[in-house]
């Protein structure tokens, strides 16, 4: 039995041994491989990471340095708008944000474009009063739309609608616009000069009782019949508003050989309005009646002046009661235009970037530029400080001179006597620490 214990006490302490052998092999050269390696690994892991973050932070940097320039840029061409309009607080920020928006949504290729979109809107008085910023966005939008598509001066569009609305061709600028796009898209401009045309004679389209529709489709009639460019045709109606109420004598000749009375015509074309227009209708089919060329011409120059001779046959092609008719259909036209040009993917890529930097736009306005804004404000307030001690001893230098050199020499002289003072209470320091070390010396003896 005590042999049985002596086995058993044996075995145990050497199968542990066997154990603390097998682990410590395997944690010998397979496990100092494994940690090198897991080591290795994690380092090329961090040092990447390490470069994608510096990577990533250096184009945070670059792309917030941009923004804040931008919004730097921003700001002053808003103030610019603003001063231009006559605009301030609450005018002056619905302003800007109408010029962002037109950059975000890629109406226009620049805040500065924005701007000037703006300002040919606003000042050309397009934009109702109480209008919303929604609202001015929205004009603005069709505006920047059409003369960019159109090949068109900005301002001189914005004035076009405008003077359509003043005149009666128009009841607002949704309307104008989308009645100058149908002119544009129906070869009304022919010689470039439709906007010109309805700035010079829209208040005599207004006398001939025309509404919008009505007066471009009488110039795309006369351009299709063969006139020279709308213009000559706006200043045959001219013409014709004048001698149908002049109660001249080549007048009345032109009406009686129409088989029309002079005086009920210039009656019914004095009214206005819807009078004016039909009187204006029955002159033209009358005139499209007369069988004999020579005839036929005699009369239109009575009526219509020589602007009949520039016209020839396009004159005779003018028909009021059909002309409307032949734009098609009106409302929309506009907004379908700027559907168009922006509903392409580069477009779309355009405006999702544009959006993009409007965020970092936004940060920077709230944070950034508030805290440049009130850093300026402190060195202002230090060089205002530094200034006035400046001036100060400039006024009153010459007479502290005097006192500052008496000042300066005194305290010298104080310095040094302070300093000789100091040594001597040094040394005799010392002196009684030597003489305290020596009694102690004494003591101990």
């Amino acid at each position: 039995m005590p042999n049985v214990g002596y086995a058993t006490i044996q075995i145990i302490p050497s199968m542990r041994g066997i154990s603390e052998e097998l682990r410590r092999q395997l944690s010998g050269p397979a496990g100092d491989a494994g940690s090198r390696a897991g080591q290795e690994s994690g380092s090329r892991f961090s040092d990447s990471w390490k470069a994608g973050l510096a990577a990533a932070g250096a184009a945070a940097g670059a792309v917030l340095v941009a923004a804040t320039v931008s919004a730097v840029e921003k700001e002053k061409v808003a103030d610019r708008l603003s001063a231009q309009l006559g605009l301030s607080g609450k005018g002056a920020r619905q302003a800007g944000k109408v010029a962002g928006g037109l950059y975000s949504k890629a109406v226009v290729d620049s805040f500065e474009d924005g701007a000037a979109a703006v300002r040919a809107v606003m000042g050309s008085g397009l934009i109702p009063e109480k209008a919303t910023t929604k609202s001015i966005e929205a004009i603005t939008t069709k505006v920047a739309d059409l003369a960019s598509t159109f090949d068109q001066d900005l301002t001189g569009t914005a004035n076009a609608a405008s003077q359509m609305i003043r005149t009666g061709l128009a009841k607002d600028g949704t309307q104008a616009l989308d009645l100058l796009t149908k002119g544009f898209q129906s070869g009304a401009n022919k010689a470039d000069d439709l906007l010109d045309t309805l700035n010079e004679y829209g208040t005599q389209f207004r006398k001939a009782g025309l509404d919008g529709s009505t007066a471009i489709g009488l110039l795309n009639q006369a351009i299709r019949g063969g006139a020279r460019d709308a213009d000559v045709a706006a200043d045959a109606i001219k013409e014709f508003s004048l001698r149908a109420v002049d109660g001249s004598e080549a007048s009345a000749d032109g009406f009686k050989a129409l088989g029309l009375n002079a005086d009920q015509m210039a009656k019914r074309f004095g009214k206005g309005g819807a009078s004016a227009t039909a009187a204006l209708d029955l002159t033209l089919d009358r005139l499209r009646a007369v069988k004999d060329p020579v005839k036929q011409s005699q009369v239109a120059v009575a009526l219509f002046g020589t602007q009949a001779e520039d016209l020839g046959k396009a004159l005779f092609a003018m028909d009021p009661s059909s002309a409307a008719a032949g734009l098609g259909e009106v409302g929309g036209a506009a907004k379908s235009v700027g559907d168009t040009i922006r509903g392409n993917t580069a477009t779309q890529i355009e405006v999702l970037k544009r959006q993009i930097t409007g965020a970092f736009g936004s940060v920077i306005n709230a944070v950034v530029l508030p805290a440049i804004n009130g850093f300026i404000a402190g060195v202002r307030q230090i060089d205002d400080v530094i200034g006035s001690v400046v001036n100060w001893f400039r006024e009153w230098g010459a007479w502290l001179a005097p006192v500052g050199i008496a000042v300066t020499g005194l305290t010298l002289t104080l310095s040094a006597q302070a300093i000789a003072t100091g040594a001597v209470t040094a040394v005799f320091a010392a002196y009684r620490g030597v003489i305290l070390a020596w009694m102690g010396v004494q003591r101990a003896a």
